[in-house]
């Protein structure tokens, strides 16, 4: 495992004339069963495009990876393995390539291995239409033991940050286009292209079969797991309406289709467990912590649980996620939804 110092004195010796840069496409299979549309992580094909610069927008992505890994390193901050709950704030999380990113695994490979069978992209306009367009990836060079090795880079492209003039192609793509105000002519210009804005932004680092994430929620979109989060979260409430535990489950199905935080959440419960057997000695200790937030926990006469509103779903959502947990030194009580149980 790389530690930040390692990754830092990697780019450090890779040159910022052998950088390249990617497209990546993102398109739904043809001609697959919907069995396996269902899989999420398989659900998609990603392409490779090599996208051709010239040293101006070279010599920006180079400092941008630099300065990215600099400030983590000048931050000091942590780095742990994934975890599906917790925040990306000071910290970067490892996530192998050996996890679930499904058919993600096909980019890694067409960069690492078939660097020969990459085509350079010719019409940036038609992957707007077909609203493909999505992520783009770095390329850094560096000796490692007198072997050429390299690392990658990735970061999410949103529709916000591409423009295609209609007058371009002769169809309504966009109802705005970029103008450029020339420094020649001192007057606001149309762009007579495509464009796609590049930020200063890294969302996560390849190098050595591990992904280093710095942004998680950019991350989990780009492998598809934000995705496979949601299809997981549904299942999940289908699970509670089984333990006929719960009145009222149509609310959180609701805010599980329009809310993507109340995803991971149930992915936390799912793992806990805490929902198998709500016992009338489990169902007191809820309704005694739900009273540290002078919340009322409502039960019907057979004994399940109700939810009637957004505020009824997210306290239980909470309550089963332990969310309200005690400092064993201290004695001092928190409330977060990450941590890991400690097994003795």
């Amino acid at each position: 495992m790389n530690t930040l110092e390692n990754i830092k004195e990697k780019i450090d010796s890779s040159t910022q004339d052998e950088l390249k840069m990617y497209f990546i496409v993102r398109k739904e299979k043809s001609g697959v069963s919907q069995k396996t549309k269902k899989k999420l992580l398989e659900k998609y094909d990603f392409q490779v495009l090599k996208v051709d610069i010239n040293d101006e927008i070279r010599n920006f992505m180079y400092g941008v990876v630099k300065e990215q890994v600099n400030n983590s390193v000048r931050q000091n901050l942590e780095i742990n393995e994934y975890d599906i709950i917790a925040d990306d704030q000071n910290q970067i999380f490892t996530y192998s390539q050996k996890n679930k990113i499904g058919s993600f695994i096909n980019v890694i490979d067409s960069l690492q291995n078939k660097q020969s069978e990459i085509v350079s992209m010719q019409n940036f306009s038609e992957l707007f239409e077909q609203g493909s367009l999505w992520a783009y990836s770095v390329e850094l060079a560096y000796k490692e033991d007198d072997i050429s090795r390299s690392l990658l880079t990735f970061r999410k492209i949103s529709s916000g940050q591409l423009v295609v003039n209609e007058k371009e192609n002769g169809n309504k793509v966009s109802k705005s286009f970029m103008a450029l105000f020339s420094t020649q002519s001192n007057k606001l210009e149309m762009l007579n292209g495509s464009a796609v804005k590049l930020d200063k932004q890294v969302d996560c680092i390849y190098i050595d079969d591990v992904f280093y994430v710095l942004h998680k929620s950019q991350f989990e979109a780009i492998t598809g797991l934000s995705e496979e989060y949601k299809e997981a979260a549904k299942k999940i409430v289908s699970e509670l309406n089984n333990t006929n535990s719960f009145q009222g489950l149509d609310h959180m199905s609701t805010i599980v289709e329009n809310n993507t935080a109340i995803h991971k959440k149930l992915l936390k419960i799912k793992n806990l467990s805490n929902y198998n057997n709500i016992t009338k000695t489990i169902l007191s200790k809820m309704k005694k912590a739900a009273k540290k937030e002078k919340y009322e926990l409502k039960t019907n006469d057979s004994g399940q649980i109700i939810m009637e509103n957004e505020k009824d779903v997210n306290m239980i959502v909470k309550l089963l996620c332990d969310y309200y947990k005690e400092g064993v030194v201290s004695g001092k009580q928190y409330g977060t939804y990450s941590g890991r149980e400690i097994k003795e």
